[in-house]
């Protein structure tokens, strides 16, 4: 797996280099990372893709050709979402059914030419496995993600399995496919809610704390000191400036 290992660190690298620089990557910066890596053009042009759904800007994103309908849907397909994103998730669905599937003899003769380094033979064997990863990714619907983030983990899932593929471990490449799809979809749901629940957990402690603190000025007619909120909220001295932080980050936050 240590191929899976250095793509995930290569990709969460670039997360941290673009949540350092303004929410930004350069193209120079994503091609460099892969750079020596055997990827052809439209396997970064979906690294991209991926960036962009990410909420993350890609300085020259100019040059790439991506459509708002190619790009991979950041949002669940149901009535909670946008009009938008409910539809570029439909016209993305709509796409794989009209690729070609591959019969097994074909799967197992383009699984060989791509462990020789034939690029069209993966890039057509990636393809043929898009419409089942979007098939798997339904399976998990309703866990906290949305439709089309389950879909785009998916994906990455079969890249990392093409790029780690050996039949005498891993047998029929479709298979192992769906293996690491929903390895890669289970994992990314696992962080996700472990988030969520953090950040659910910070809002908690934040209204307590303003709940609190806003009770004892009105009682006493002053501003409690950190010593006092410690105390009132069972709380370390260390915690309660951390949430007095974040509630003034959140204060001061302007999404403009």
């Amino acid at each position: 797996m240590a191929a899976q290992e250095e793509f995930l660190k290569m990709i969460h690298d670039l997360e941290e280099t673009a949540a350092a620089n303004g929410n930004q990557l350069t193209r120079e910066e994503i091609d460099g990372a892969f750079e020596g890596d055997r990827l052809t053009e439209e396997n970064l042009d979906f690294i991209y893709k991926y960036f962009v759904s990410k909420k993350i800007k890609i300085i020259g994103a100019e040059e790439i050709n991506v459509r708002p309908e190619d790009e991979i849907p950041d949002r669940e397909l149901s009535e909670d979402a946008p009009e938008e994103s409910r539809e570029a998730v439909s016209i993305y669905l709509e796409e794989m059914t009209g690729l070609s599937p591959v019969t097994r003899e074909e799967e197992e003769e383009l699984a060989a030419l791509m462990l020789e380094g034939d690029e069209a033979a993966r890039d057509r064997l990636i393809e043929a496995m898009l419409p089942g990863a979007a098939a798997i990714a339904r399976e998990f619907e309703g866990r906290g993600m949305h439709f089309g983030d389950l879909i785009q983990e998916g994906n990455i899932g079969i890249i990392l399995a093409a790029a780690d593929y050996d039949p005498a471990r891993d047998g029929q490449f479709s298979s192992y496919v769906g293996t690491q799809v929903r390895q890669r979809i289970r994992e990314a749901l696992a962080e996700y809610n472990d988030t969520s629940r953090s950040a659910e957990k910070l809002a908690r402690g934040i209204n307590r704390l303003n709940a609190i603190s806003g009770t004892f000025a009105k009682e006493n007619g002053r501003e409690a000191t950190l010593q006092e909120l410690s105390s009132l909220m069972g709380m370390s001295e260390d915690e309660v400036r951390t949430l007095m932080k974040e509630s003034l980050n959140a204060i001061n936050y302007n999404p403009e």
